[in-house]
């Protein structure tokens, strides 16, 4: 396989991969793709184009997969906002060309509504700058009322928890008290 995946992405590998593994054999659909081919041999600036986007997009079939599997990062589902961005700049860039090939069809025939309700509700609820872990702070702050009122509590127990080990700290001389952490 490695000797003939000369792809620019992973995603990009693994769709390489996906076509040897089930090649078509329906006429039809090998002739639509034949088209599609076509038209992105002969739009060389088009090409380019979607390319150096698609370079810069994250694989959203592993992200897709890992949430699936519920292993997920907060910064995967934030990168579902750079492949929904990605999709709208391919959308973009497709729409400038006349062509009835299966590529221009697949991308600007499907209704994005659905991707926009994603993207706003994940733009609305994860931080800009998502942890690498799950444990803390990827929500944010105003999401979720009772979210923040968990929030709160926990970090007025925090507070509580630390003025008490100062306390014990200073009434009975100790340099390091640690309650219950």
């Amino acid at each position: 396989f490695d000797v003939i995946d000369k792809t620019q992405t992973s995603m990009g590998s693994d769709l390489l991969k996906r076509r040897l593994q089930r090649p078509l054999s329906n006429k039809s659909k090998i002739t639509r793709r034949q088209d599609s081919i076509s038209f992105l041999v002969q739009n060389a600036i088009l090409r380019d184009d979607i390319r150096g986007i698609l370079e810069s997009t994250p694989n959203i079939q592993r992200i897709s997969s890992r949430a699936t599997n519920g292993t997920a990062t907060p910064n995967d589902i934030h990168n579902i906002i750079d492949s929904i961005d990605s999709i709208n700049e391919i959308r973009n860039a497709l729409s400038k060309y006349e062509s009835d090939s299966e590529i221009q069809s697949k991308f600007l025939d499907f209704d994005t509504e659905i991707l926009e309700d994603i993207y706003s509700e994940i733009k609305s609820a994860i931080v800009e700058d998502p942890p690498s872990s799950v444990k803390s702070g990827m929500i944010k702050y105003g999401y979720s009322k009772e979210l923040d009122n968990l929030i709160d509590k926990y970090n007025s127990h925090m507070n509580w928890i630390e003025n008490l080990e100062s306390e014990l700290s200073n009434e009975y001389n100790l340099s390091h008290v640690s309650v219950g952490r």
